[in-house]
């Protein structure tokens, strides 16, 4: 029973950590999008 418990948390643990990565990773493309737009105008004013 233990076992089975620790298993499926460990599954659902997985799961989870694929899908932050994945967030994360569009959170970062878009931010750094939004980063360089504004680093770029600052350097040209």
């Amino acid at each position: 029973q233990f076992d089975g418990h620790q298993k499926k948390t460990a599954e659902t643990l997985g799961i989870g950590v694929r899908t932050l990565r994945d967030k994360i990773k569009k959170w970062d493309l878009s931010f750094g999008r939004r980063a360089r737009a504004r680093v770029a105008t600052g350097s040209r004013a």
